[in-house]
């Protein structure tokens, strides 16, 4: 039987082969990667493999077929030697034309604030997804494919989260490394995020926001519940900047990352974002349904290096205020 070749690239370095295989062959089952990988029908560099062998750059993994197979370019690392399509008449879009349309829009130049070999960062603008279809995901995943090494496995993704109507800082990966980078210290709690937050209400004094929070997949919102077993603590350290009679302007650092957690906590304490409807805030006028501020304004990562030899300074992340968030504070802030 014909066997096909894959040649890892870069960012495939350490990623396991049963994980490869089943990015390569996204529509067979599980179980036929596993009884390929155990009848020897799947070899690395010759040898039969274990399926949680770690993948390196040099290796080159060989694959009698296994239907439906996933397309790739052929002849670069990162590929297959040889293309098959169950669509062969499917017409795409590629990735470089994609990205030459998104650079004569100069959308990255615009919304663009950092960047290095492992992370891009947007300042996301109000109303756009961060992943998903019709998302910054896939844009910036096809604007970096005329650039990133080719890959079997890997592809460049949002790093975490933010709401449509959230701006603000939103990290992006670039490499394998720096995914697992950001991740792992997502975990180990060691990233802090700072939003500004327009909220109901006149805030004088500095708070901390300490809940149980419960998130409700039905209706897509978290509720804070008290002494619930099943929910997750959220804490919240908020600053009040500009308090106006009605509303009051704050910076909040967030030590937790739940789902909606500022939305949900301020809501709780009879403080929601200021025209957040889903969460109690009462309309505004001129404000579209669903706008709010809410605006990732700072991220600090711990190191702002991946490189072992060295120990660089943390990196710190800003994004300004939108301008259309500027003109809704102007309105507002004078109630």
């Amino acid at each position: 039987m014909e066997r096909h070749i894959l040649r890892p690239g870069p960012n495939d370095h350490g990623k396991r082969l049963d994980r490869i295989l089943r990015v390569c062959f996204p529509a067979a089952p599980l179980s036929a990667i596993f009884a390929a990988l155990r009848k020897g029908e799947v070899r690395v560099n010759g040898k039969k493999a274990r399926r949680d062998y770690r993948v390196t750059e040099a290796d080159e993994i060989s694959v009698k077929k296994i239907a439906p197979f996933f397309r790739y370019e052929a002849g670069s690392p990162g590929s297959l030697s040889i293309e098959e399509s169950e669509n062969p008449g499917e017409k795409t879009i590629s990735a470089e034309s994609r990205a030459q349309k998104l650079s004569s829009t100069n959308f990255f130049t615009k919304y663009i604030i950092f960047e290095d070999e492992h992370f891009l960062v947007l300042n996301k603008p109000w109303g756009v997804l961060s992943h998903g279809p019709a998302s910054l995901a896939e844009d910036v995943a096809a604007y970096l494919a005329p650039v990133l090494p080719p890959s079997l496995a890997f592809s460049p993704g949002p790093l975490h989260r933010l709401d449509r109507n959230t701006t603000g800082i939103i990290f992006f990966s670039k490499s394998l490394g720096g995914a697992r980078f950001f991740s792992s210290a997502l975990r180990a709690g060691t990233i802090r995020k700072t939003y500004y937050a327009l909220i109901e209400g006149r805030l004088e004094t500095r708070q901390t926001w300490t809940d149980t929070l419960v998130r409700d997949t039905v209706a897509r919102v978290t509720r804070s519940r008290a002494g619930t077993a099943a929910g997750k603590t959220a804490v919240s350290e908020v600053r009040p900047i500009a308090p106006s009679r009605d509303y009051t302007l704050c910076e909040i650092t967030i030590q937790t990352g739940r789902t909606h957690q500022i939305r949900a906590q301020g809501a709780a304490r009879g403080h929601p974002l200021a025209a957040d409807r889903k969460y109690g805030g009462r309309p505004l006028a001129g404000i579209p349904h669903g706008a709010y501020i809410l605006h990732a304004a700072e991220l600090l990562l711990p190191r702002a290096s991946l490189s072992a030899e060295v120990q660089p300074a943390p990196l710190l992340v800003r994004a300004p205020l939108p301008e259309d968030a500027k003109s809704f504070l102007s309105i507002y802030m004078s109630k």
